[in-house]
């Protein structure tokens, strides 16, 4: 058996991330429900200076008291800015609940009850 200063650094790497994602996978994440920000970030091709931009305007956002789920669309525009894909919606539940975890807990309630939300529209 080699070490890991044998394998080339894309190698580390893959298996770096592949290791945070069954250690995700391990404490309960789920499609809707992200334990890091920062590997969804990784994982979509986000920088962590995009990352850091979407984590202030979450904050400030929450600070102000938005929120509510009557302020998501406020969320998803910031999200928007960053992120073109699909599922717009759903992402913008993840990064909310991603953020709730560790830097914006202002986040938690609302991220609690989206994802309340979106597990009834599931079953």
């Amino acid at each position: 058996m080699s070490d890991i200063n044998d394998l080339n650094q894309e190698e580390q790497i893959k298996l770096l991330k592949l290791s945070l994602d069954e250690i995700t996978e391990y404490l309960g994440e789920t499609p809707y429900s992200t334990i890091s920000a920062s590997l969804w970030c990784l994982t979509h091709g986000v920088s962590s200076s995009e990352q850091d931009k979407m984590m202030l305007a979450f904050k400030r956002l929450a600070i102000s008291g938005e929120n509510s789920v009557d302020a998501f669309d406020k969320y998803e525009k910031v999200v928007s800015e960053y992120y073109d894909g699909n599922h717009l919606d759903i992402v913008t539940t993840q990064l909310i609940s991603g953020f709730s975890n560790y830097s914006v807990p202002e986040l938690k309630p609302l991220s609690n009850e989206l994802i309340s939300s979106l597990k009834l529209s599931f079953d």
